[in-house]
Parts: structure tokens; C-alpha cells; sequence
């Protein structure tokens, strides 16, 4: 929606998430729009609009039969962890004393880990489920929130690029205010 308000075409790449904001600080990617959650130690690498989804909370996502993974304290009991490499939650988790966590590239990989029995549970943000649960039974999961935690999404810009940070920001900024922003998180079944 952003490219065709501003009169742009999209060239897509697929990378991994740690590779992102490397590349746009060489200029070799002029907009992530990738789920990225705004940070202190970001910022001073690249520019981000403001945030587009607020208040999408971390979750605790187990397998229906381990119930003994339900809050953060039990996570702390040296529970394998899953987290998605570089994603808020891997930021959140690495502050938290006891777990031993399992980075991985996707949730893909992260639901895997679980089935397999390689991981007690898998930490991540409510919208990242959404994909997954669209062909998969949430009632084989038990999936607890971890309260006052939030994760904000917003786009990258390239500081390469500070006039398309302002462009962007004016589009998402004009879909905000005509509804298309509400409509597009419906479409999707973003929540928050």
C-alpha cells in the first residue's frame, strides 16, 4: 500500500533477519517492512517510521500436555526456550536468568523444535502465530501471555534514504487517518 501511494515498485528479497539491517545500512535495502520492533541500539543504525502495530504481546506457546511451562517462572526452572534469532522476544528472553535458549531463523522452525521435544517452549509475539495457526489446531498448544511485555512493529528506512523515511512516514501517516491501516490489520488478522 505504501509503494503504490508513493508511485514505487517493489523488488522483494528474502534474507535472514540478522542480515537485514546490515544491508540497509549499506544502502543495499532502502525499506524493511519485516515485523522490526524499534530499538535503542537500531535507531543508530538505520531510521524507523513510527510504529504502525503496538501493544502485540510476547506469548509462551507449549505442547498441550506440558502444562509446567505456563508463566515466565517456570521458564526460569532451565527450560529449553525457543526464541527467533534477533526477534523481540530473543532480545526480552536473553535478559531472563535460568533458561537455555534455542535460537532459531523462523517460527517454522520454532514449532519443530517443540514437536520434536527439542525445546519445553517457544516465546515469540502474538502476531507471529497468526500464519501458523491459520493451518494448524491452537488447541494442541497451550499459550499463556507473559504480562507487560509489548512489541512494537514499525518500517526501516536505509539512513541512506532520509527523504524516503519522510515519504513513508506521510503515507503510513494518511492510511492511518483514512482507515486503511484498520482495514489492511483486519485483512490480515493482525491483532492489537
Amino acid at each position: 500500500e505504501v509503494a503504490k501511494r508513493l508511485g514505487k515498485t517493489i523488488e522483494f528479497q528474502d534474507m535472514s533477519f540478522e542480515a537485514l539491517i546490515p544491508q540497509a545500512e549499506l544502502g543495499a535495502v532502502h525499506v524493511i517492512a519485516a515485523g522490526m520492533t524499534p530499538t535503542e541500539n537500531r535507531a543508530k543504525k538505520v531510521f524507523f517510521t513510527q510504529p504502525y502495530i503496538v501493544g502485540d504481546s510476547l506469548l509462551i506457546v507449549g505442547l498441550l500436555n506440558r502444562l509446567d511451562i505456563g508463566s515466565l517462572e517456570a521458564l526460569k526452572q532451565k527450560k529449553r526456550v525457543v526464541v527467533n534469532q534477533g526477534y523481540t522476544a530473543d532480545l526480552f528472553m536473553s535478559t531472563i536468568e535460568g533458561p537455555e535458549l534455542i535460537r532459531l531463523e523462523t517460527p517454522a522452525e520454532a514449532f519443530l523444535a517443540l514437536e520434536q521435544g527439542r525445546a519445553d517452549a517457544f516465546v515469540t509475539a502474538r502476531n507471529t502465530l497468526i500464519p501458523f495457526f491459520q493451518t494448524h489446531d491452537e488447541k494442541e498448544y497451550v499459550i499463556t501471555p507473559i504480562q507487560e511485555t509489548v512489541e512494537q512493529t514499525a518500517m526501516i528506512v536505509s539512513k541512506k534514504y532520509p527523504d524516503l523515511l519522510k515519504q513513508i512516514q506521510a503515507v503510513l501517516d494518511e492510511i492511518e487517518a483514512d482507515g486503511t491501516m484498520l482495514s489492511l490489520k483486519q485483512k490480515w488478522g493482525i491483532h492489537v
